[in-house]
């Protein structure tokens, strides 16, 4: 379960919304994620997802 997507905590599908959506193709993020109990984090580079 992700619970931080860069400085921005997710509480749920429009928090997440909310996060992906300040941000642009191209940025690093940091995103903190609960994984069998233990929070750990990754960097996520962003792209787009238009289709050309």
């Amino acid at each position: 379960m992700i619970v931080a997507f860069g400085a921005i905590e997710i509480g749920g599908k429009g928090d997440f919304m909310y996060a992906l959506n300040a941000h642009k193709p191209g940025d690093v993020i940091t995103v903190r994620f609960l994984r069998d109990g233990t929070e750990e984090t990754a960097q996520v580079t962003l792209e787009s997802n238009q289709v050309e």
